[in-house]
């Protein structure tokens, strides 16, 4: 058990096991040399890890010369952790294990308004659910994490407010989970979830310096520098879709007017899309069947796959929320000077138009010595990503460490 070590030898494990998870694969003398610790105290946790069954021997490196060194990796088949992401339409649950591979996969709807109570009971339910699968496939439960949206304290684990979710403030949820389920439970942000995620997992997999941008129903902002998340001085940082763009602008549910959020994010360019259409916009536009229709609503897919295929409509609003978030990314590429920026989320995926501006907005308009170093990435395809899934696990995982 963790509890029969001390706070050094948890945090040196926890380190060991951050490597593994960003590397992969990697033997005893790299980790030696990347930690700056002798071989001798890397051979006493990596058997320490061993024996909990973590970490596992998988054979040896290929050498030409000297005595070649065994290769570690992670163990998947030692356990699994509750993964649960609260969004605005669903509640998106998994049993993970530690390489992030999804082993049961668990769905509950959300409705527009909904409250505290509703959602409780909803995360009560699925964590039963899991809970019974787990113990089905005769998987060992670490811990639960909940990635939220909002503001979620990371120094006392309090979740203090999400405006998508009615009478919910100052919500002690780890103490309500812990106290029902007997199992550790950890709060992340969704967005800085989603960043772990393509850090250990994803798109940021070796690189030390990137930015995560969530555009979707919210925005916001995962930061990672020298391979370290940054979360600020309890967890509030990267709150990009509450910087002002528009001065006076529409009222935001932060309490201020013109924040960014309210500018682009996924509900504005449907209700832009509408009230042009309803108001008889002079420029023709394929969207104008789906308002006929008895539907009478646009969803972002719908005017995604408009934008892409040639729609003047479509593209104009694209080409507004470019400029609104275009020039925020020129100012946070100047600051940050990251090597990759990642555009995830509802609002990008796909998105080959509001993209292709994006870009171009960063290339012109950035610092050049910045620009040419830096890449920017999108979601193309129609593959569901998992990666806020897999970065609440490996968040909880890491923290077990910290205990």
């Amino acid at each position: 058990m963790l509890t029969d070590y001390n706070n050094i030898q948890k945090m040196r494990m926890g380190k060991i096991l951050t490597h593994i998870l960003s590397s992969k694969q990697i033997t005893r003398i790299s980790l030696a040399k990347n930690m700056n610790l002798s071989s001798s105290t890397i051979v006493k946790y990596i058997k320490i890890l061993i024996d909990l069954g973590l970490i596992k021997e998988i054979g040896k490196e290929e050498s030409s010369r000297g005595r070649r060194s065994n290769i570690l990796e992670l163990n998947p088949d030692v356990g699994v952790n509750i993964s649960i992401i609260i969004n605005t339409s669903n509640i998106h649950s998994a049993l993970i294990n530690p390489i992030g591979e999804i082993v049961y996969e668990y769905n509950l709807p959300n409705h527009d308004g909904i409250s505290k109570d509703e959602i409780l009971e909803s995360l009560f339910q699925i964590i039963n659910t899991l809970i019974n699968k787990a113990t089905e496939l005769d998987k060992k439960i670490f811990g639960v994490g909940i990635g939220l949206g909002g503001y979620v304290d990371l120094s006392s684990a309090i979740s203090h407010d999400n405006w998508l979710i009615k009478d919910w403030h100052n919500v002690n949820l780890k103490e309500i989970i812990e106290t029902k389920f007997k199992l550790t439970c950890f709060l992340l942000n969704d967005v800085n979830a989603g960043t772990l995620g393509e850090k250990f997992y994803g798109s940021g997999i070796g690189v030390d310096n990137f930015l995560y941008i969530w555009i979707s129903e919210g925005v916001g902002m995962g930061i990672v520098i020298n391979g370290e998340l940054y979360t600020g001085h309890i967890g509030y940082s990267g709150n990009l879709g509450h910087t002002i763009t528009n001065p006076g602008g529409i009222l935001c549910a932060c309490g201020n007017t013109g924040c960014l959020e309210t500018e682009i994010s996924e509900n504005r360019i449907c209700e832009l899309c509408m009230a042009n259409l309803k108001k008889g916009n002079l420029i023709r536009s394929s969207l104008n069947q789906l308002v006929n229709s008895k539907s009478n609503t646009i969803k972002i897919q719908d005017v995604i796959t408009a934008s892409n295929e040639g729609d003047r409509l479509s593209r104009n609003i694209f080409e507004g929320i470019a400029e609104h978030l275009g020039n925020k990314l020129v100012d946070l590429a100047n600051i940050f000077n990251p090597e990759l920026i990642l555009l995830r989320g509802s609002v990008s995926e796909n998105n080959n138009f509001l993209y292709e501006n994006i870009n171009r907005i960063l290339k012109n308009r950035c610092l050049n010595s910045v620009a040419d170093s830096l890449t920017i990435s999108y979601k193309n395809d129609e593959q569901i990503s998992n990666e806020r899934l897999s970065g609440i696990s490996s968040f909880v995982l890491l923290n077990m460490f910290k205990l």
